[in-house]
């Protein structure tokens, strides 16, 4: 809504404290619906894209569930990438140190694409609680 007098489009935004600026490529059409739909509630595209997530969130699994699944997937991985290269010499009796260094890759991996180190410490300690040496031999 506007006040009499004040300026139809002007925006307050949201103090970037605490925050994280991520970003994507969208279709021409729905960036356009956007910004007509921010100009159209008074808001921000920030603001109006931060309703569509919290929304799409509520749907969505938790995301200690999904930190799970993730570390079921990298420790698939982990054991194709065993399985791969149990019979080289640099593999033999070093299936802790190869682990430890997947876990280090995997870090930063998971770093590069978006995730904090406290989120990638999360993943990585689901993983090593399905690592058994023993289960490599």
């Amino acid at each position: 809504m506007t006040i009499k007098g004040q300026d139809p489009f002007k925006v307050d935004f949201v103090n970037p404290d605490g925050e994280k600026l991520i970003g994507g490529y969208f279709p021409r059409s729905l960036a356009d619906y956007i910004s007509v739909l921010a100009l159209y509630e008074g808001s921000s595209v920030s603001s109006v894209l931060r309703r569509m997530i919290d929304e799409y969130i509520q749907y969505r699994e938790e995301e200690t569930y999904m930190i799970r699944v993730l570390a079921n997937r990298a420790y698939k991985e982990w054991r194709r990438r065993w399985e791969e290269n149990k019979h080289k010499e640099t593999w033999q009796n070093r299936a802790g140190d190869k682990f430890e260094e997947y876990l280090k890759e995997l870090q930063g991996r998971l770093i590069k694409r978006g995730l904090t180190k406290e989120k990638a410490d999360e993943v990585t300690e689901q993983i090593k609680l399905l690592y058994n040496p023993n289960q490599l031999m």
